[in-house]
C-alpha cells in the first residue's frame, strides 16, 4: 500500500512537470532594457544583445557583423521611433540563447547611437522573429527567460489578452485613462511604460506599401505625463506615458514597455494554438 501511495505521488509530480517544461536563459534589467548574452554558432563568440519583442526582425550591429565576417544581401528600410534608416540583410546566421538555436538572416545596422545613450555597447537585438512559434516567459522578478514546452497554466491570478499581429509585430489592447487603444505593440525594447497615440492617421510614405521592418526600440523620448493604464482587469497606478500626435507605426496605437511589463510575470504564447499574452502578478 505504501508503495502504491509513493508511486502515485511520483506520477503526479512527473505529470505536472510534463505539462510545462522549460529551457532557461537569463537577462539583466538595466536602464529599462533586457540585456542578454547570445552565442554565435558561426564562431562560438558571445555577444551582448537586447531582448526586443518590439523589433520585427532581429538585428546585429554593423560593426559586429563586420567583425564576424558576415556578408550582406541587400539594403532594407527600417522604420524606428525616430524615422526611417537603412539596414543590410545578412546571410543566415546561427545564434543560441536560452538553450535554443535560432538560424535566420539578420538586419545589420548601426546601433552605436543607442549604445552611447545606454553607456554600454549593444551588439544586436533578438527580436519578434525569435518569439514567433514559441511560448516565452519573462520572469522579471528572477531575471529568467523560459522557453516553455507543453501545456502552460498560470500558477495564480492572471489576465489573458489575445495577441494580434501587425506586419511582424505583436499587439494587444490597452486602456489609458479610459481611452481604448486596440493595437499596442508589446515592446521589451522600450524602457518606458507606454508611448501612445489616439490619432487614426498614418505617417505618409514611411514603409507604407514598401517591404521593410520596424523597430520599437525607444529610450526616454518625448514629454511624459502620468496616466492610468489598464490591461484587461489589471489596473496600474498612474505611470509616466508619452503621447504622440500621430501613430509611431502604421496601424498601431503605441508601444507597451518594460516599466509596465516588469510588474508582471509575462508569457507570450505565440504557438499556433493560442497566441496570447498572459500577465501574472509577480508581487
Amino acid at each position: 500500500m505504501r508503495w502504491i501511495i509513493w508511486f502515485g505521488v511520483g506520477f503526479l509530480a512527473w505529470a505536472a512537470s510534463e505539462k510545462s517544461q522549460a529551457a532557461e536563459g537569463a537577462f539583466r534589467l538595466r536602464q529599462g532594457f533586457l540585456w542578454i548574452q547570445v552565442e554565435s554558432s558561426e564562431n562560438g563568440k558571445t555577444a551582448t544583445f537586447l531582448l526586443d519583442s518590439g523589433a520585427e526582425q532581429s538585428i546585429i550591429d554593423l560593426q559586429t557583423a563586420r567583425e564576424w565576417g558576415l556578408s550582406f544581401r541587400k539594403e532594407v528600410p527600417v522604420l524606428g521611433v525616430g524615422g526611417v534608416c537603412q539596414a543590410f540583410e545578412t546571410d543566415t546566421v546561427g545564434l543560441k540563447f536560452a538553450e535554443t538555436h535560432f538560424d535566420r538572416p539578420l538586419l545589420a545596422m548601426d546601433l552605436k547611437p543607442i549604445s552611447r545613450r545606454t553607456g554600454k555597447r549593444i551588439e544586436g537585438l533578438l527580436g519578434a522573429d525569435f518569439f514567433e512559434g514559441r511560448a516565452i516567459q519573462l520572469d522579471y522578478a528572477s531575471g529568467a527567460v523560459r522557453i516553455l514546452s507543453g501545456e502552460f497554466h498560470p500558477s495564480g491570478p492572471a489576465e489573458v489578452l489575445a495577441i494580434r499581429k501587425n506586419f511582424g509585430a505583436y499587439c494587444v489592447p490597452v486602456s489609458v485613462d479610459g481611452v481604448s487603444l486596440p493595437m499596442v505593440r508589446i515592446d521589451t525594447g522600450c524602457d518606458g511604460a507606454l508611448h501612445w497615440s489616439h490619432a487614426s492617421s498614418v505617417r505618409a510614405g514611411e514603409l507604407a506599401g514598401t517591404k521593410g521592418a520596424s523597430i520599437g526600440l525607444s529610450r526616454g523620448t518625448g514629454q511624459t505625463k502620468r496616466r492610468g493604464i489598464a490591461l484587461g482587469r489589471w489596473e496600474l497606478p498612474p505611470l509616466p506615458t508619452v503621447r504622440h500626435a500621430t501613430p509611431i507605426f502604421p496601424g498601431e496605437s503605441g508601444l507597451l514597455g518594460n516599466d509596465v511589463l516588469r510588474r508582471f510575470r509575462v508569457t507570450l504564447d505565440l504557438r499556433e494554438t493560442r497566441r496570447v499574452l498572459i500577465l501574472e502578478d509577480n508581487s
